[in-house]
Parts: C-alpha cells; sequence; structure tokens
C-alpha cells in the first residue's frame, strides 16, 4: 500500500517519495518472479507486463527521476545497478557516471566506488583522488587501497601522505582507546 502514496507523491514531484517508490519497486523486483498483487493495479511505464523486469524498469526510471533531481543516494543505487548488471546490462562507464554525480554531493560509498571504476581502467590518480575523499570520510577499503597503491608506487606521494596521516591518526586513536580502556580496567 505505501507503494501507492509514494507514486502518488512522486508524481507531484516529491523528491523522497520518488526516491522511496524506486527502492520499493527495486527490493520487489528482487523479491519476486511475478508481480506483486498489491503493486498489480498500479500504472508501470514505459513497461507493458508486470513482472520483476518490468518493476525493475520501472526503479530505474524512478531512481533517474530522483538522481536528476539531485538525491545523492538514487545517483548511487543507479551506479550499483549498473556496476553488477542488476537486470540492466552491466555498464562501468554508466555506473561511473551515475556514481560521479553521488560522489560529488559527498556520498561516501559513492566516492569509493568511482574510485574503484577509475582503479579498474588504470587511471591511478583520479582513483586516488576519489579514494582519498572516501578515506577522509572514514571508508576503511578506501583507506586500505590508497596504501596499496602507494606500497605499489603507482600515485603521487601527495596522496601518500594524506593516508600515512589518516593512518596515524586511527593508530594514535586506537592507542588511545586501549590506554584507556587498560586504566578502566584496573581501576575497577
Amino acid at each position: 500500500m505505501a507503494a501507492f502514496y509514494y507514486l502518488n507523491a512522486a508524481k507531484a514531484g516529491d523528491l523522497d517519495a520518488a526516491y522511496n517508490y524506486a527502492c520499493t519497486l527495486h527490493s520487489e523486483a528482487k523479491e519476486t518472479t511475478s508481480c506483486p498483487s498489491h503493486l498489480s493495479t498500479l500504472s508501470f511505464e514505459p513497461s507493458t507486463t508486470v513482472g520483476p523486469l518490468a518493476l525493475m524498469i520501472d526503479a530505474i526510471k524512478w531512481y533517474k527521476k530522483a538522481a536528476e533531481m539531485g538525491y545523492a543516494q538514487a545517483s548511487y543505487n543507479l551506479g550499483l545497478c549498473y556496476a553488477t548488471g542488476e537486470r540492466v546490462e552491466k555498464n562501468i562507464k554508466k555506473a561511473a557516471v551515475w556514481y560521479m554525480k553521488a560522489a560529488k554531493k559527498g556520498h561516501m560509498s559513492a566516492q569509493y566506488n568511482l574510485a574503484l571504476c577509475y582503479d579498474m581502467q588504470k587511471q591511478h590518480e583520479e582513483a586516488a583522488r576519489w579514494y582519498t575523499r572516501s578515506a577522509a570520510q572514514g571508508h576503511k577499503r578506501a583507506n586500505q587501497n590508497l596504501s596499496i597503491m602507494y606500497q605499489q608506487s603507482v600515485v603521487s606521494s601527495v596522496y601518500k601522505c594524506v593516508s600515512f596521516h589518516r593512518a596515524e591518526s586511527i593508530h594514535i586513536a586506537s592507542s588511545s582507546l586501549r590506554a584507556a580502556t587498560s586504566i578502566s580496567n584496573t581501576s575497577n
């Protein structure tokens, strides 16, 4: 029933509703081999049949609408769909376009996935740039990938400094936490 309300609000231009409607369709497309009864009365465009593929086509359509209105998570979800080939043709270039839109809005996981796309294309400086942005927000794998890139000497020292200072900060913080825990345990 929520899908009906999301659809009506989305058609009226509600950004959150457009995104939530796309998520509802996407979820239903993953879970079903035929159309769920509570969605069968909705209008699915441009599809003429209602099933998992039609649901996914409509999910993509509503993700795009939300993304075009500036919803970073919708852009990220589109990137994931194209990167994995989830009921759409797998297309890393399209994935990178959508990841870029979300990454520019500060979406940490989109920044990381965009860096992966650049890394796969051997565009290491650009990959390091996006890994650095993601790592700065706390993405652990981004920091790990930066460290590997430095060890392999595929990026400049500018990014190496960022990674070193981030790693050093993590080391200092974990050392401080261990010390505080040790003091707390001895006082009890």
